[in-house]
């Protein structure tokens, strides 16, 4: 059992004061904390008898009736998993708002997605996704090994991402708004917001490559950052080359590749070839000092490299 918000209007929702007595009423509030944070629950009659009248004269029978007409109002979505009945308090996500919610306790439906792959926890969250339908559909077997029958998981998965690009955008385009309104705009080189970027061959080439390799979506400061390189006349395939030799060292932040790439800057390095010969007088120069015969070609300084980013790309 868990602390769960309860919401005023429950004692004035004419669909549970006209279905459900004084038991089933306070059966309704129970099944809020029996849920676990995704709102999901056994409906095993005896096991919600135990938990919410434990002490109470009340057959399971009756616990199973208050069940079904909660399914029938609409209040409870039900759904099966591995030949066992299985619930989710409708609307529950929009009364309790969990900073940190814990992960699932039972199996979920196909409409709400767990997000709990990082070990942050203060990011981790539950995506319900549309039920207006769900309601009309009964669902085969949802195990981990079975095809889902409902939604399709990759169709699900290129909506949210889809989802998050538009959201970044929105974001981006509102910060550029705010700096109009707050900055003296300048007479010449006029700023070009983030959403005719996006356009831009050189700048999706780098947002394809770090969201593909490190595992998650550009968050506009980053956007922002990165774009700045490729304004001030950086090659994408210089941009792509050190984010991949970051990746190499087993290092997934951004911020040690803007590191380099701002050293780079600095000297004047701004194409993969300068910096190829770059690394490669530099790569000489320590075999003179430690007296390897320098008459070897460098030739092959890059091929690491270079096998990588094919792989990677």
């Amino acid at each position: 059992m868990r602390k769960r918000i309860l919401n005023p209007e429950f004692f004035t929702d004419s669909d549970i004061v006209s279905n459900l007595d004084f038991a089933g009423r306070l059966f309704y509030e129970g099944l809020w904390c029996v849920a676990d944070d995704s709102g999901c629950l056994s409906l095993d009659a005896l096991s919600l008898k135990m938990k919410i009248f434990p002490g109470d004269n009340i057959d399971i029978s009756t616990i199973q009736k208050y069940v079904d007409i909660l399914v029938k109002i609409g209040k409870i979505i039900p759904y099966e998993v591995d030949g066992k009945q299985y619930g989710w308090v409708k609307n529950f996500c929009k009364h309790q708002h969990l900073d940190r919610p814990s992960p699932p306790t039972v199996p979920l439906p196909p409409f709400i997605i767990w997000h709990g792959d990082t070990k942050e926890r203060h990011k981790w969250y539950y995506e319900v996704l549309d039920t207006s339908q769900n309601q009309q559909r009964q669902f085969d077997d949802l195990s981990s090994t079975s095809q889902r029958t409902y939604n399709d998981y990759d169709t699900i998965e290129k909506k949210r991402i889809e989802k998050k690009r538009k959201e970044v955008e929105v974001e981006v385009n509102r910060v550029v708004d705010d700096e109009k309104e707050t900055l003296p705009q300048p007479q010449l080189d006029i700023a070009i917001p983030l959403s005719a970027k996006l356009d831009d061959s050189g700048f999706k080439k780098v947002a394809s490559f770090y969201e593909h390799n490190f595992g998650t979506l550009l968050s506009p400061v980053q956007a922002e950052r990165l774009s700045a390189f490729l304004e001030d006349g950086m090659d994408p395939d210089l941009v792509t080359e050190i984010m991949g030799i970051t990746i190499m060292g087993n290092i997934y932040d951004l911020r040690y590749a803007e590191k380099t790439l701002t050293n780079l800057e600095t000297q004047g390095i701004f194409t993969l070839q300068q910096y190829k010969e770059h690394e490669a007088k530099r790569e000489l120069a320590k075999k003179k000092a430690s007296g390897v015969d320098s008459r070897a070609a460098p030739d092959n300084v890059y091929s690491a490299y270079n096998n990588f980013t094919e792989a990677i790309t």
